[in-house]
Parts: structure tokens; C-alpha cells; sequence
């Protein structure tokens, strides 16, 4: 079981995950960066560690992608914070 604060900064993640994906279409690099601290990094699901600089530029690509909210399929579980 976390620790109390490691709850809260759950909750914290799991509360910006759908603005961090929901962005408008045409979202700019200074609007996507903003929500990133410089120290961002992300586990994807196969271990895999996603750089800040990485997520960045497939976030923004996605973005300049009108049609990209309309076939977004992808969903978040089991946050935790390590």
C-alpha cells in the first residue's frame, strides 16, 4: 500500500492524464510543454522509458492531426507512483 502523500500525487496524475491527452486540435509545443515539469519521463506498458523530449514531439504530431481525437483509443490504469 502507498503512503499517504504517494496517494495524493496519484490522484494528482491521474486527475491531469485526460487534460494531457485532451488537448485542442492544434495544440502548440508551448501549450503541450507547459504541462511537463523538465524532469518529465514516462514507464509505458511494455517498461519502455519515454524521454520528455520524445514525448514532446509524438504528443505535438499528434496533435497537428485534426482527426486524431476522433480515434483516440487509448486508455490509462493502474497509476502509481515508484
Amino acid at each position: 500500500m502507498c503512503d499517504p502523500q504517494n496517494e495524493i500525487i496519484v490522484q494528482q496524475l491521474k486527475d491531469q492524464e485526460p487534460i494531457f491527452h485532451r488537448l485542442s486540435p492544434g495544440a502548440s509545443l508551448d501549450d503541450i510543454d507547459a504541462l511537463m515539469d523538465v524532469g518529465f519521463f514516462e514507464v509505458g506498458s511494455s517498461c519502455r522509458v519515454y524521454q520528455r523530449e520524445e514525448i514532446l514531439a509524438t504528443v505535438f504530431k499528434r496533435y497537428q492531426d485534426p482527426g486524431y481525437l476522433q480515434h483516440d483509443q487509448w486508455y490509462v490504469d493502474e497509476f502509481r507512483v515508484q
